[in-house]
């Protein structure tokens, strides 16, 4: 997306661009193996009433710690199936948001063979431990925040975060098993710095999601995150990159940036809050806060602040909600977005405010 903005017609043309990555990827051990002989490990996951659970991810764990963990969704029909498993033991483990992991008994996979295993519906909600607020000196909440290795340390921090990857996990399982197109419009109102008339854009384009290139999709991520961070700016150009959930709500984000102790419900949601281990100046980095439904741990929108140091320049907001995929199955997904604030950089220089609006449509298998 590239909406255009001229403070005056000698001036070159002046861009602010919020970009959303259409490619949603898998982590590289996620990836099936392929051209290995094997067997198979085939089943069902069912409710209560012995009808079959769509969209429940299943992970086949090796007892082997060289060979990668793989992941599924289960169908319409609630079943699932791994092919060219190499022979070892095994454990199946459905992993459903808001409830506890249920684990299979070790399975004796055999070159030729398919083993089997049924997943009955038997789950039991996840028990939340006590949410403390802690609060700094100084007043100031942050004052605790934790990277992935320690969130152990908040053992309701950690709970509300297992819970939320656990529907991050489907959403990444959903986008290396199944095509699927969108639609994503974007309109821009900019304030120029030298005079009044306010100057609009609008874009539209169709995202499409390829499940081929999930492996190399992250990697490159990864990699621009590392080099560039959540934006930059070139010539009369600022390029700002919209995180999803799938990268908020992953070990690598934990890396470089910390969630601030101190879950706070509000409205039936959880409100956790994330922000760069330690700022630096000149990089473009992201601050924020991820809300999550308390029944169901869903995400249900995500509040951005782009800083670069210190200094907050442009503040977004993503609304999600769910989408029908199938028939009696729906998806978590991002629908709506908005941002405001002041541009960085030469930009800056001729558009004294930036205002706008993201919408994702017509969600298509």
């Amino acid at each position: 997306m590239s909406p255009s903005h001229s403070a005056a017609r000698r001036n070159p043309p002046v861009r602010v661009a919020l970009v959303v990555l259409a490619c949603f990827a898998l982590p590289a051990a996620a990836v099936p193996l392929a051209a290995q002989a094997g067997g198979a490990v085939s089943g069902h996951v069912r409710d209560a009433d012995g009808a079959g659970v769509p969209l429940a991810l299943v992970v086949l764990a090796p007892a082997d710690s060289t060979v990668p963990r793989r992941s599924s969704l289960t169908d319409r029909a609630g079943s699932f199936r791994f092919v060219d498993v190499p022979p070892g033991s095994y454990r199946l483990l459905l992993e459903r948001i808001g409830y506890e992991r249920q684990s299979s008994a070790a399975l004796q996979v055999q070159a030729g063979a398919t083993v089997t295993h049924e997943f009955a519906g038997r789950a039991r909600a996840v028990t939340m431990a006590p949410i403390v607020a802690r609060v700094a000196a100084s007043g100031d909440r942050d004052g605790t925040c934790f990277t992935v290795g320690q969130l152990w340390r908040d053992s309701a921090l950690a709970t509300v975060w297992n819970e939320a990857t656990k529907g991050v996990e489907t959403r990444r399982a959903f986008d290396r098993q199944y095509p699927y197109a969108l639609e994503l419009r974007q309109s821009v109102t900019a304030t120029p710095v030298r005079g009044t008339r306010l100057v609009r854009d609008s874009s539209f384009r169709v995202l499409v999601n390829d499940p081929a290139r999930a492996e190399e999709d992250e990697q490159a991520r990864r990699e621009q995150r590392h080099r560039q961070g959540f934006g930059y700016t070139f010539g009369n150009v600022l390029t700002l990159d919209l995180p999803d959930e799938k990268e908020l709500l992953d070990a690598d984000f934990l890396t470089r940036h910390c969630l601030e102790a101190g879950v706070e419900e509000q409205d039936g949601a959880w409100q956790v809050r994330f922000r760069p281990v330690k700022p630096e100046r000149g990089r473009i980095d992201v601050v924020g806060t991820i809300r999550l439904d308390t029944a169901t741990f869903q995400v249900r929108s995500i509040t951005y602040q782009y800083v670069r140091g210190r200094n907050v320049f442009i503040m977004a907001a993503v609304t999600y909600g769910d989408v029908p995929f199938f028939p009696g199955t729906e998806l978590r997904v991002p629908l709506r977005g908005e941002f405001h604030g002041r541009p960085i950089g030469p930009v800056g220089a001729s558009i004294r405010t930036v205002d706008g609006t993201i919408t994702f449509s017509n969600y298509v298998t």
